[in-house]
C-alpha cells in the first residue's frame, strides 16, 4: 500500500526562508481563522530575534505541516502556539510526527 506520508523531512527555517515560503503561509491561513492568527510579521521578528522557532514538515520541497514556537528565557521554557497538517494528510499520524520532533527541538 502506498504511504501518503513517506518521504517527509524536517527543518527549521530561518525568517528569511519562512518569508519566501507561500505553501506555508497558505496552510498557516487555512488552518487557524483569522481570529486567531497572529500576523505574519510577529512570527518572522521572533525567528529573527531567537524568541520563536518555526518547524516545517515538507515532501517534495512542498511544506505539508508547520509548528511556531515561542520561546521563554526566565524560566526556560517552550510554548507551542501553531501546529497544523495539510488537509489532504490529515489522520495518517503526520501531526504526531511533527509534535515528538517539535518536542525533541524544545528539548534541546
Amino acid at each position: 500500500m502506498f504511504d501518503a506520508i513517506a518521504n517527509i523531512s524536517w527543518d527549521v527555517p530561518s525568517a528569511e526562508e519562512l518569508r519566501q515560503d507561500k505553501a506555508f503561509w497558505s496552510l498557516y491561513e487555512a488552518a487557524f481563522p483569522f481570529h486567531e492568527r497572529e500576523p505574519p510579521e510577529v512570527i518572522l521578528r521572533a525567528l529573527a530575534e531567537g524568541v520563536g522557532v518555526a518547524v516545517r514538515a515538507r515532501q517534495k520541497e512542498e511544506t505539508i505541516g508547520l509548528a511556531s514556537m515561542h520561546l521563554l528565557r526566565d524560566p526556560a521554557g517552550v510554548f507551542l502556539v501553531y501546529l497544523a497538517i495539510a488537509q489532504p494528510l490529515q489522520s495518517q499520524g503526520l501531526g504526531q510526527r511533527l509534535l515528538q520532533y517539535v518536542w525533541q527541538i524544545g528539548n534541546q
